[in-house]
């Protein structure tokens, strides 16, 4: 080659021809024309480009020309839209290339948002970009979770790393689930809040609701239908919902439709409603379908039933020797003399049952027995119970008079006796039941 053209020929003190100089120097220009531009170095923007495409189509122009789609080109993109899924992206009108996440799957929503500079570098084995801060993708028993459900829980499972599993519906609560290490969402739901003091209980199934706090001195009791209610500590009166029929088989038994014979016994007390009015009496006999009562008769629908509560006390009064010598209405004060024993001086309470027992019955027409609250006949039958037999007791059943059978503090209770035959009916006893509610 001359020396004369080729610089690396040249040697010092030899001459060049100015035609040899000026390529030599278009050529340096056209090498330092393919370098970045100190402006790009100093902000590290060799490979940046703002997004001129559309929604999920972005374009960039690279300042630096790139050859092709290589192995390992990067491109720095500044969006202006933010992804709404897969996307594509065309670099310097190199061709359209799908953008994926390292995983090679379409890029969730937003993992591209606008106006946030993005990272991707190209792979010729899949040709795809592939984003180099995709983490969203969590591994963990052995499984790969692509995209994560909407709003999902990450837990530790303490096996090899993570778990995931989707948000429940509304109102359920995370507990531990069947499977080992494995969260699931309750099937019960709760309520978003509670007040202070709240019971939580299932009202049907899998339905939690809240029972507000009672008041002071109350006592939680179920009303029979596995619900809790609040009830008076002075006066537990267990509720029944669903367990009977509301018109009664007769005036003194009521059908049941559920079995509470483990719950009411004989002899417990009863509360029921009747056209809006509360009545008491007690149970007089119980069988898995049919109720007795003693007490207020069961005169028509009855729309509310409670069992146990108040108190049940027996009073026995006893009239020795001759009692039926006369008509009496006042057998405590005249044979017994005693104003004290008649006055009540306990809380308003009702007799829901009396009976009566001679020892002697009159030899002629029999007598009668009953009992008077405050002067008024309780027993609806006219001169009460008759005493047919000696040594027998005869027992009221719902021959109660209402407007009579309750007593207040300070009303008199009186035995009373009515002569039919010759008057030798002797030794008289009296069994009250009542019932304070």
């Amino acid at each position: 080659m001359s020396t004369y053209n080729n610089p690396t020929d040249a040697v010092a003190g030899s001459l060049v021809r100015v035609s040899a100089v000026n390529a030599v120097d278009a050529a340096a220009a056209a090498a330092f024309a393919l370098l970045p531009t100190e402006t790009n170095l100093s902000r590290g923007t060799v490979n940046f480009a703002t997004d001129t495409g559309a929604v999920d189509a972005y374009v960039v122009t690279l300042p630096q020309v790139p050859s092709g789609y290589v192995d390992g080109l990067l491109v720095v993109m500044l969006p202006i839209h933010t992804n709404t899924g897969a996307c594509t992206i065309n670099v310097n009108s190199l061709g359209v290339k799908s953008i994926k996440r390292k995983d090679s799957t379409a890029p969730g929503v937003g993992d591209i948002r606008i106006g946030i500079p993005v990272e991707m570098r190209y792979s010729t084995t899949t040709g795809y970009f592939h984003l180099l801060d995709s983490d969203t993708t969590i591994t963990g028993d052995g499984t790969v979770w692509t995209t994560l459900p909407v709003n999902g829980i990450v837990y530790g499972n303490g096996i090899s790393g993570v778990g995931c599993t989707a948000i429940g519906a509304e109102g359920q609560i995370l507990r531990v689930g069947a499977a080992p290490l494995v969260p699931a969402w309750s099937t019960a739901t709760f309520a978003d809040t509670y007040a202070v003091g709240t019971i939580l209980h299932a009202s049907t199934a899998n339905i939690v609701t809240g029972l507000t706090a009672g008041a002071a001195g109350t006592l939680l009791t179920s009303n029979g239908a596995a619900v809790p209610i609040w009830t008076s500590g002075a006066a537990i009166w267990m509720p029944t919902t669903g367990t009977f029929t509301a018109t009664p088989a007769s005036t003194s038994t009521l059908t049941m439709t559920t079995d509470m014979t483990a719950s009411i016994k004989v002899g417990m007390s009863l509360q029921y409603v009747i056209g809006g009015t509360t009545y008491y009496g007690r149970v007089a006999a119980i069988t898995a379908g049919l109720l007795t009562v003693n007490g207020a008769p069961l005169s028509g629908d009855v729309t509310s039933l409670k069992y146990g509560g108040g108190k049940v006390s027996k009073i026995i009064i006893v009239i020795p020797a001759a009692y039926e010598d006369a008509s009496n209405t006042a057998l405590i004060s005249s044979d017994l003399r005693s104003s004290a024993l008649k006055t009540w001086d306990l809380p308003v309470s009702y007799l829901v049952h009396f009976k009566v027992h001679s020892d002697t019955v009159d030899t002629g027409t029999k007598g009668q027995a009953s009992v008077r609250i405050n002067n008024t006949e309780v027993c609806t039958t006219a001169g009460g119970l008759t005493l047919t037999a000696a040594q027998t007791e005869y027992s009221t059943v719902v021959n109660i008079a209402i407007a009579a059978y309750d007593i207040n503090p300070g009303e008199a209770v009186e035995i009373t006796a009515v002569k039919a035959g010759n008057g030798d009916a002797a030794d008289l006893t009296v069994e009250m039941i009542f019932v304070t509610p």
